[in-house]
């Protein structure tokens, strides 16, 4: 066969390609079986659509289902180089990925074995490493289109595959969220740590997917563009088309944490979309004198389902409506919001009618007339709980002394450092404990845990009667080397996901904080998530140790 494709080579009339003119032909042999693979058998080179049937081997890893050259023949150079000019390409891992590994996914197949599976997710790790990022991009939109992903479900014990953009990762508030949801997966506990960075960027998500065009608390406009024949645009940060993964489940099968995690994550952050105002017009700059200009109020969908399903627990343990309670019947673990209420529609009883007319706050109204000598002292005392909780104080007795002390203890702190595998591993992380220094450290002294950011306290607590929150990395490798638990803050899981969104993933406003962090001189540090600007707050202790680290690592 060497000598065979040697006198073929010359003979390009037999096998070149069709060009562009209308008379042109392909050569014959294009069609013919006569590419000999590694069983001895013989196939054509390309399928009837002109994509490569065959490839060849480079010599390194032939652990392939692609058909392929045999390879004492693909090693002679003449030999090679005729079969590249014909147009087989080099063995690709992308296009076995895609032609081989991806198809056994697709439904109604059956179900793939685990050992099996296992060695397609080595491949495709190895596949979504290529350096070309056309291939990449080409594999990124055909795996996110494919149920692939190991997935089970703690309600129905079942496992399936689903696609990376149907699947969650397990975490607490979302295990509560979805609980008794059997339409809904977790990522299997079976994947290495280098899947799941894979499966994080193909679209796995660790909180509920939201998809709606409003950004979280927003009151900016919004533009949707041309929509049957009008323009619209949303008042104040209203989006009628707002949909929320399981909203719909987790209403008609309400536990309190079920309620208080829609209550105090979603509805607190797309309040703005339950009702509001739509703009349409047939001009493009909303002109009042266009002539199908229009405003109409509505409720969205998302806001139809939470006023008319019973989520909100009272006092009693049951669930009712929200127009079938007032703010002071809802359950004691709830924070009382007049905005979220006025968008719900909850009632208003007869004295909060009156307050509202005269202005005044309910409660003063009812207190005044029962006790009006106490009245004073009793309302400041009513006013102090309803403000945040009291952040917790960790003062240094001797900032110099702690300075030197933990300039003692950076000489023996590990950097930073990875091991070079499919991807770079963290392996000094276990030298730290930054979840038992936080909650130390952001604990008050009534036993409240509080989030650094929005100085709230921490939803809810877990099983263990623990606080659920997440330890977040404020700076980067690039910026914070060494191994401390001073490089993490104590976020709640709303503050945790805004820090990690705007700042995680944008280099500029890291460094924007970090200075901000070296040059203050208060342990209160300005920050801008999104459109949001707050503050980062850090007790004493933790403000002076993070401040040390970084002019030490700066010297």
């Amino acid at each position: 066969m060497i000598s065979f494709y040697k006198f073929l080579a010359p003979q390009k009339a037999l096998w070149k390609k069709k060009d562009s003119g209308y008379w042109d032909q392909p050569g014959p042999l294009r069609s013919k079986r006569f590419i000999r693979l590694q069983d001895g058998s013989h196939v054509s080179p390309f399928r009837d659509d002109g994509s490569p049937r065959v490839y060849l081997t480079v010599g390194e890893d032939t652990d392939t289902s692609l058909l392929i050259v045999k390879a004492n023949i693909s090693e002679d150079k003449d030999v090679y180089q005729f079969l590249k000019e014909l147009g087989i390409p080099d063995l690709d891992i992308v296009a076995e990925v895609i032609e081989k590994i991806l198809p056994k996914y697709s439904t109604g197949y059956s179900r793939v074995p685990i050992d099996v599976h296992k060695r397609d997710i080595g491949k495709i790790e190895r596949a979504y490493s290529t350096d070309s990022q056309e291939k990449k991009q080409r594999l990124k939109e055909m795996l996110r289109a494919t149920a692939f992903v190991l997935s089970d479900n703690p309600s129905s014990a079942s496992v399936n595959y689903l696609k990376p953009t149907e699947t969650y990762f397990r975490n607490d508030i979302l295990l509560a969220y979805f609980a008794g949801n059997e339409n809904i997966g977790f990522v299997s506990p079976e994947y290495e740590p280098s899947t799941l960075v894979l499966l994080k960027d193909l679209g796995v998500a660790d909180i509920f997917r939201i998809s709606s065009e409003a950004s979280p608390r927003s009151t900016d406009d919004i533009l949707f563009g041309y929509r049957n024949g009008k323009y619209m645009r949303g008042l104040k940060g209203f989006d009628p088309d707002i949909k929320v993964d399981g909203l719909k489940h987790a209403l008609m099968n309400p536990t309190i944490e079920k309620s208080y995690i829609v209550w105090r994550i979603i509805v607190a952050l797309y309040s703005q979309c339950i009702k509001g105002k739509v703009l349409y017009s047939s001009r493009q700059d909303f002109s009042p004198n266009a002539s199908t200009y229009e405003e109409k109020e509505m409720t969205s969908e998302f806001g139809q389902l939470l006023r008319d399903t019973p989520w909100l627990p009272g006092q009693d343990g049951k669930f009712y409506k929200p127009n079938e309670m007032t703010l002071d019947e809802l359950h004691d673990s709830f924070n009382r919001d007049e905005k979220i209420a006025e968008q719900l529609c909850m009632k208003k009883d007869v004295v909060a009618k009156l307050a509202l007319e005269a202005g005044v706050p309910p409660e003063d109204i009812e207190l005044l007339k029962r006790y009006p000598e106490e009245f004073q002292e009793w309302k400041a005392t009513i006013s102090a709980k309803m403000e945040k909780p009291v952040f917790p104080a960790r003062a240094s007795s001797s900032s110099e002394r702690r300075q030197e002390r933990l300039g003692e203890q950076l000489i023996d702190a590990p950097e930073k450092e990875y091991d070079q595998r499919d991807r770079s591993i963290r392996t000094t992380r276990g030298t730290i404990d930054p979840v038992l220094w936080l909650r130390n450290h952001y604990t008050n002294e009534a036993d409240q845990m509080i989030c650094q950011i929005c100085k709230d306290e921490m939803p809810f607590k877990k099983r263990d009667g623990e606080y659920y929150f997440e330890a977040v990395e404020a700076l980067s490798r690039d910026h914070f080397s060494e191994e401390h638990e001073a490089q993490f803050l104590a976020l709640c899981p709303v503050c945790a996901a805004m820090y990690n969104e705007f700042m995680k993933h944008d280099e500029g406003a890291m460094e924007t904080f970090k200075n901000a962090l070296m040059n203050s001189k208060e342990p209160e540090v300005p920050l801008r998530l999104g459109e949001l600007d707050t503050s980062v707050q850090f007790v004493e202790t933790h403000y002076l140790d993070i401040k040390t680290i970084l002019r030490a690592q700066k010297d």
